[in-house]
């Protein structure tokens, strides 16, 4: 049996079972999804008669109708900080790197070359423990030029640990300039 018509049979039942009993009538609505009942001035639900009209001295109402937007609740309390939190690498070698707590990072930015040789290159570090390090390296394959080097790597760690950059590879009287963000991230998928 379909939906529809069970749910006919069920409304025609329940209609028939009120009317019969000499109680209350409820006519369903199907397009606005409400329900019609006759009522008193005081809100006496009065039976309809057999075609769904409403004796005298009372009104069609509809009900279970949305209401009017309530008024506006209590601000609730300040949640706690989120996940994320940033730092900044601006200066070559491990004194200068910054420290970070347990997590998940998300680390990316360039190393300008004034002018680079034909080895430059970039290592952004993190320690895995309290005696060691990994690494991950950019290189740029050009040389007696000026250069932007990208520089990327995503890890976690599970300690406080150091995060620093090195680089080599910048021609005498020229300088390097790292620009890198680190951002803590509440987690990374593989």
């Amino acid at each position: 049996m379909s939906r529809t018509r069970t749910a006919v049979l069920v409304t025609a039942g329940v209609i028939a079972g009120l009317v019969a009993g000499g109680t209350t009538v409820a006519v369903a609505s199907t397009a606005t999804k409400t329900v019609k009942v006759c009522t008193t001035k005081k809100y006496v639900v009065r039976s309809a008669d057999a075609q769904g009209r409403c004796p005298k001295k009372t009104k069609k109402r509809a009900v279970n109708v949305r209401g009017p937007q309530g008024p506006q609740g209590v601000k609730g309390a300040t949640g706690a900080r989120g996940p994320s939190e940033a730092w900044t690498l601006r200066a070559l070698t491990r004194p200068e790197g910054v420290t970070v707590p347990a997590g998940s990072y998300v680390v990316n930015g360039t190393v300008y070359f004034g002018r680079a040789t034909a080895d430059a290159q970039c290592w952004l570090w993190h320690q895995t423990s309290a005696s060691g390090s990994a690494a991950v390296g950019s290189f740029f394959p050009g040389s007696n030029t000026t250069a932007t080097l990208p520089v990327s790597d995503a890890f976690t760690v599970t300690a406080t640990s150091d995060v620093w950059i090195d680089c080599s590879g910048v021609a005498a009287g020229y300088s390097m300039q790292p620009r890198l963000a680190m951002i803590a991230v509440g987690t990374l998928h593989e």
